[in-house]
């Protein structure tokens, strides 16, 4: 870890927040990197060079600094990193005066040296992965190259994986620290709010409990979790992210499959002429009260009784409605084409709904 002029100007800024004495950061050369008194910068600080050799405190009295030049009477303290001097905090004034702040400044910069260790190390571990992760996606043969890298990040190419793509609401303004409880799973992050998750073949029951985990995590570190779209497992990484695109297509707040997947991706693959014919076949839907009242009947898999009570309406409602439907549509719940026809339809408006989908004439 290097003590930087950035790190040394951010440690001074915090330091200066808490006590009101003058402040300098010390570079392993023993020069001024950052100060409270700006004019300092660039000096060399002779007592500095005695603390990085032997790593210990030093109490600088009036009579020792008149004998350097620039050099003030205070405390200056070794700044320590994985056991190591990589550089030195001094505060002005008698140590009867500054002695009890001393310490604490010392342990204050040496965190704020550990959380930027941390943020630096997890931005260096998200953007390994992502690379990778971008690579894999576009070769169809990876080389034996390929194969060490990955796995020296801890993915094993050939074994199967469920590929989850997790889209937060709004793009993060930080990183997210790396989640230390994923064991042999993999996180990466993907674009501004997006990220990817590799986890090994598990249960089902189990993905869905560690998928819930995942939301939590991001929620408690200010990325709340909007979509969630996961893949079949398979050990096809291209293939899986184009499984778990297209389910992310389809989530709202909860983890959708693309196992589950069967009307939508037909529809997918309708060209938009065909969406907009359709759509103009069933102008019904244009009443917002029909439109949901069929998407509630098809929930209730065609039951009067159950949509009736998921609607809160009477039995004789429900009736009037789906024979309106039938009227300005011309198709009618009880024919088996026509429903497909009508459940094709609504599920082409969920996908403008949910996409911004535009659907000209309709």
């Amino acid at each position: 870890m290097i003590l930087s002029a950035a790190l040394a100007e951010r440690i001074v800024v915090e330091a200066s927040q808490v006590m009101e004495e003058d402040i300098v950061v010390i570079n392993k050369d023993a020069e001024i990197i950052a100060a409270t008194v700006p004019s300092r910068i660039g000096d060399y600080h002779p007592p500095s060079s005695m603390v990085i050799t032997d790593g210990r405190k030093r109490v600088i009295s009036s009579e020792e600094a008149e004998l350097y030049e620039k050099v003030r009477a205070g405390i200056v303290l070794p700044l320590k990193f994985q056991e190591k001097t990589i550089g030195v905090i001094g505060i002005t004034g008698t140590e009867s005066k500054v002695g009890a702040y001393a310490l604490l400044l010392q342990r204050l910069t040496e965190l704020i040296i550990e959380q930027v260790y941390a943020a630096e190390t997890t931005s260096a571990k998200w953007r390994a992965l992502e690379g990778m992760l971008h690579e894999l996606f576009h070769t169809k043969e990876w080389s034996e190259d390929t194969r060490n890298r990955a796995a020296l990040l801890g993915l094993q190419l050939g074994e199967k994986y469920s590929l989850v793509i997790i889209e937060a609401k709004e793009n993060l303004e930080r990183d997210v620290p790396y989640p230390d409880f994923l064991q042999d799973a993999l996180l990466s992050k993907w674009g501004a709010r997006q990220f990817i998750l590799l986890i090994p073949e598990i249960e089902a029951s189990f993905l869905e409990g560690f998928l819930e985990r995942m939301s939590n995590y991001f929620h408690q570190h200010g990325a709340a979790v909007d979509k969630i779209g996961v893949s079949n497992i398979t050990h096809d990484l291209p293939r899986a992210y184009e499984e778990a695109e297209a389910a992310l297509t389809y989530s709202i707040q909860h983890p959708v499959y693309f196992q589950d997947l069967s009307l939508e991706l037909i529809i997918k693959d309708l060209s938009e002429t065909t969406k907009r014919k359709l759509l103009k076949d069933v102008k019904a839907f244009r009443d917002p009260e029909l439109l949901a009242t069929f998407r509630e009947f098809a929930e209730n898999q065609l039951s009067v009784k159950e949509t009736a009570k998921a609607l809160h309406i009477h039995v004789n409602t429900l009736h009037y409605r789906l024979k309106k439907l039938e009227q300005l549509s011309g198709y009618s719940c009880k024919n088996v084409n026509h429903l497909s026809l009508l459940l094709i339809s609504s599920k082409i408006l969920d996908d403008h709904t949910k996409n911004d989908f535009i659907i000209s004439n309709y």
